[in-house]
C-alpha cells in the first residue's frame, strides 16, 4: 500500500499533465501548445529591450542581480535607477493584455473546444483546492512555520529565475521517518540549517539533470560537461541563495534567525532524533527534486 508521500506525489500536477490524463489532449498536442505559448509569452526583459527602455547590457545586469534576490525584475529595475515606475507599469500591462494562458492556446490551435476547457479547468481547480498546500501547523511554533513557508515559496521562485523551470508542490505531509520516492534517482542531498532555539532543516534533494540546469543557471552558461562535484557545489550555492533570501524576508517580518553552511551528500540525511520530517511533494517538466524539512519539536 503506497503511503500518504507518494499518493500526494502522484496528485501534483500541471494543468497539461493534467489533460494528458484526462485524455483530452495528447503530449504531442502539448509540446506543441507549450512551444506556441512559449514563443508567444514575452519575458519582461525582452519587453523592456524592444521598446529600448533598457540596453541588452543593463537587462543581463538586471537579471544577475535577480538570480540571487527576492525581488521581480521591475523591482531591482527600479531600484537601480534603470527604469520608471510608469516604464514598468506599462510593461505590466502589455504583458496582461498580450500574454497567453495554455488553455487558450489549446482553442486557438483547434485541439480543444471552449466547452471543454471551462469544464476541465472548473475540474483542475478543484483538483488542485483538496491538493493545494494548506496552511502549516507544527504545534504552535509560529517561527519555524514562517520558516517553512518562506523557504517553500522562495524555493519555487529561484527554480523559475534562476533556471527557468517551474515546479509545482502538493500539500505538505508530516512523516513518522524519512521516507524516499523509490522512482527517484538522487544525485546530490543539500541540507542548510535554520539556526534557533527551535531549528529547522532545508534539505533539497535533486537529480543529475536538474543539478545541471541549477549549475547552467547560475553559471549562465552550458554544464554539460562539468564534473559532478562541480555541480554539487552548484546545488549547494542554490540551496543558500535560496535559505538566505529567506532569512532576509523573515528579517523584514520580525523574525530573527540565521543559517549555517550548506552540506551535501548522496542521499537525504537522517533526521535528528525526535525531529518531524515535513515533505512537499514536488513535480517539474524536466529533472526531480524533492523538499523537504526536518522540524525539531
Amino acid at each position: 500500500m503506497a503511503s500518504r508521500y507518494l499518493e500526494e506525489l502522484l496528485n501534483v500536477q500541471f494543468f497539461g499533465e493534467y489533460l494528458i490524463d484526462r485524455w483530452v489532449i495528447n503530449r504531442a498536442q502539448l509540446v506543441e501548445a507549450l512551444d506556441y505559448q512559449m514563443k508567444r509569452n514575452e519575458r519582461f526583459g525582452f519587453v523592456a529591450l524592444r521598446r529600448k527602455y533598457l540596453s541588452q547590457e543593463q537587462v543581463n545586469q538586471i537579471n544577475e542581480v535577480q538570480r540571487g534576490s527576492d525581488e521581480t525584475f521591475g523591482e531591482i529595475a527600479i531600484r537601480l535607477g534603470l527604469l520608471t515606475d510608469d516604464q514598468v507599469n506599462d510593461i505590466i500591462k502589455f504583458q496582461r493584455n498580450n500574454n497567453i494562458f495554455l488553455g487558450e492556446v489549446l482553442l486557438r490551435l483547434g485541439f480543444i473546444t471552449e466547452e471543454v476547457l471551462h469544464r476541465e479547468i472548473r475540474n483542475y481547480h478543484e483538483h488542485q483546492r483538496r491538493n493545494g498546500v494548506q496552511g502549516l501547523e507544527l504545534g504552535g511554533n509560529p517561527t519555524q512555520t514562517a520558516i517553512l513557508e518562506a523557504a517553500l515559496d522562495l524555493t519555487c521562485k529561484m527554480f523559475r529565475r534562476i533556471i527557468g523551470v517551474l515546479i509545482k508542490v502538493g500539500p505538505p505531509v508530516l512523516m513518522e521517518k524519512a521516507e524516499d520516492d523509490p522512482k527517484f534517482t538522487y544525485f546530490v542531498s543539500v541540507q542548510v540549517p535554520f539556526l534557533g532555539d527551535k531549528p529547522v532543516q532545508y534539505v533539497l534533494s535533486v537529480s543529475e539533470v536538474l543539478a545541471r540546469k541549477i549549475t547552467q543557471g547560475l553559471l549562465n552558461e552550458d554544464a554539460g560537461a562539468e564534473p559532478a562535484d562541480y555541480l554539487r557545489d552548484a546545488v549547494r550555492e542554490f540551496a543558500n541563495i535560496v535559505c538566505g533570501n529567506a532569512v532576509a524576508r523573515l528579517a523584514k517580518a520580525g523574525i530573527v534567525v540565521d543559517i549555517g553552511p550548506p552540506q551535501s551528500a548522496d542521499k537525504p540525511p537522517v533526521p535528528p532524533a525526535g525531529d518531524r520530517v515535513v515533505a512537499f511533494p514536488t513535480r517539474l517538466v524536466d529533472g526531480g527534486a524533492d523538499l523537504r524539512f526536518f522540524v525539531a519539536r
